[in-house]
């Protein structure tokens, strides 16, 4: 099998702030009362994907919602294999 520089990144709806779940203004509180716009989550997990893409391990990610899994897990993880495996 060829090898694939591929990784899979699995994010909590309310920590990553699921933009299907919440509006760009949604607050969102983490421990230590840090709070962060849903926005400011947003920029800071579009630049750890740049920073996984740009680096020598990793090519692509596939970006897998907290909610998608818990509504269908089997299609989630057959979405996982096929990204994997192309």
């Amino acid at each position: 099998m060829k090898e694939t520089k591929k990784g899979i990144e699995f994010n909590g709806d309310y920590w990553h702030a699921n933009p299907v779940k919440y509006n760009p203004d949604t607050v969102i509180n983490y421990p230590n009362d840090v709070k962060r716009l849903a926005t400011s989550v947003w920029e800071l997990d579009a630049y750890k994907l740049e920073v996984f893409k740009s680096s020598p391990f990793v090519e692509d990610v596939l970006v897998v919602w907290e909610s998608e899994y818990k509504n269908n897990k089997q299609k989630i993880l057959e979405k996982c294999l096929k990204f994997l495996m192309q």
